[in-house]
């Protein structure tokens, strides 16, 4: 397999494995949602991080930090928008 595509439907052909690959297409749109703002905005993986960085310790000082992470930390929101960043 060379690449994750050729894995991928490697693996769709086994049921249990396309049943929960499948259960998790609403997350994977999300996600998707949020790479794709990003891109738009012209914004890099690095700057975001840096940011996140930043406001988590701001706010984890003064205690107004208030995060909702989901799917094992997989993504986070927080109160901020793109012209945040």
């Amino acid at each position: 397999m060379t690449n994750f595509n050729d894995y991928l439907t490697q693996q769709m052909k086994d049921s249990a494995f396309k049943e929960a690959y499948e259960q998790l297409e609403p997350e994977f749109a999300i996600i998707q949602a949020i790479i794709d703002a990003r891109k738009s905005a012209g914004i890099t993986q690095k700057r975001i991080i840096a940011k996140i960085r930043y406001r988590t310790r701001r706010y984890q000082q003064t205690g107004k930090w208030k995060c909702q992470s989901f799917n094992q930390n997989v993504a986070a929101t927080c109160s901020c928008t793109w012209k945040d960043f």
